[in-house]
């Protein structure tokens, strides 16, 4: 800074000169967080997940051939097997979705299904298993139910009870009991305000029959 001379003795006019930061370049440069999009799971992956006994549902008794596939009587594919493929050639599946070889012993197990199960008609042209699983009109997976489709039996018993409360409470023979009367209390005091163009105006309700 400098002093500069006035015309004014008493007063002093100081010149001072402040840099000015770039703010850009002071920080330091910051990179974007790189963007990891998550593996999205498909449908079909989650037979993996059920159990043998559960895979097994409409293949006992069928029989495994040289390829590793669960056979029909007419030759139809309906699933696969995994493990010891020599030992399974021939054997029959049990109801714990395991293959048993001449010995006795575990020699694999079913891994897929290939029986469509029974489909429920929903809106749109969309079809629903007793599993949850969403079917479209070419028989592919589009979505899950979150809860399972309930069985017709259960409707059905729910629906004979909606019909027998409604016949009772024709004939007479329920009584719904009617609340009671209370009466007002002292505390049960109404105050409503308002204002207006000529002033305030109150309106207080207070009850005359008290318990």
């Amino acid at each position: 800074s400098s002093s500069t001379p006035g015309d004014d003795p008493s007063h002093s006019t100081y010149e001072v000169n402040v840099p000015v930061r770039n703010g850009r370049g002071a920080e330091p440069e910051v990179s974007n967080p790189e963007i990891r999009i998550p593996r999205i799971k498909p449908v079909t992956e989650e037979q993996s997940q059920k159990s043998p006994e559960d895979l097994a549902v409409g293949l006992e008794g069928k029989y495994v051939d040289e390829f590793g596939n669960i056979l029909d009587w007419d030759g139809t594919v309906l699933g696969r097997v995994e493990g010891d493929l020599p030992s399974m050639v021939g054997r029959p599946v049990s109801a714990s979705g395991e293959i048993l070889d001449t010995d006795g012993e575990v020699a694999g197990r079913v891994c897929e299904n290939y029986i469509k199960p029974k489909l429920e008609p929903l809106s749109s042209g969309l079809r629903v298993d007793s599993e949850g699983n969403i079917y479209d009109e070419e028989g592919n997976v589009v979505g899950k139910l979150n809860n399972k489709p309930k069985d017709d039996s259960n409707k059905d018993d729910d629906s004979n009870q909606t019909k027998e409360q409604q016949q009772r409470q024709q004939d007479g023979k329920v009584n719904i009991p009617k609340p009671p009367v209370v009466a007002p209390r002292p505390d049960e005091l109404y105050l409503d305000v308002k204002s207006t163009f000529d002033g305030i105006q109150l309106i207080i309700k207070i009850p005359t029959v008290f318990n």
